[in-house]
């Protein structure tokens, strides 16, 4: 065999030993601070029971406007405020003020759903402060999230202004799954409607709260 072919299958052998380059993630970016999602949610409980509802999440700083509904629109809840403050709409019941949002949304679910850390988890970040692990697809994105016992994995991703953002999520604690579907994205832009922001007035409005009364999340 000549040199130059026992050089070039040398180069050959190094190159099929050698370790597949490394992933470079993305770089990290902060959620914005107003944004609008709308799409589905699946739950399913260790129990086995499940459900499916059609969502629409708007937020603008610490306020929000979270609208749930079943297919038909027949049943669900409106969520409005902020951490501390939320009022609570149904079909069923006079509007009123929650002092545990995550309480209700255990009830309502089947399981305790940490609401603020998800507005973090939305955008394939993990809360700030807190220990985690990530873990990265082939082109940099996060494929899987671990933070606070719940393992979040990112199924398909979608791109506004050049900004990956996550199109389907899974989510699950101690056999407890929560799938999010967003078919729209909305980034910044229109502030959050008076419902939210505590002004509204009417036989709707929220009831004021009790003097000395504890809010929760």
């Amino acid at each position: 065999m000549k040199p130059l072919a026992v050089g070039l299958l040398g180069l050959l052998l190094l190159a099929g030993c050698a370790p597949p380059p490394r992933v470079l993630p993305l770089p990290p970016r902060p959620a914005p601070r107003a944004f609008a999602v709308s799409g589905w949610l699946g739950v399913r409980t260790p129990s086995g029971r499940g459900g499916f509802l059609r969502m629409s999440w708007r937020v603008a700083g610490e306020r929000s406007i979270l609208l749930a509904t079943s297919g038909f629109g027949a049943t669900g809840f409106l969520l409005t405020g902020r951490p501390g403050d939320w009022c609570l709409r149904t079909s069923r019941h006079r509007p009123r003020r929650l002092r545990r949002l995550r309480r209700f949304l255990e009830r309502w679910l089947g399981f305790d759903v940490p609401l603020e850390d998800v507005r973090d988890w939305l955008f394939a970040r993990p809360v700030p402060g807190r220990p985690s692990y990530v873990r990265y697809d082939r082109r940099g994105r996060v494929s899987v999230l671990r933070q606070g016992g719940w393992s979040v994995r990112y199924r398909r991703y979608t791109s506004l202004g050049g900004r990956p953002l996550p199109g389907r999520l899974r989510l699950e604690h101690r056999g407890f799954r929560l799938w999010i579907g967003v078919d729209r994205w909305t980034l910044g832009g229109r502030s959050v409607p008076p419902a939210a922001r505590g002004k509204e007035t009417g036989p709707t409005a929220c009831p004021p709260r009790r003097p000395g009364t504890r809010a929760g999340i």
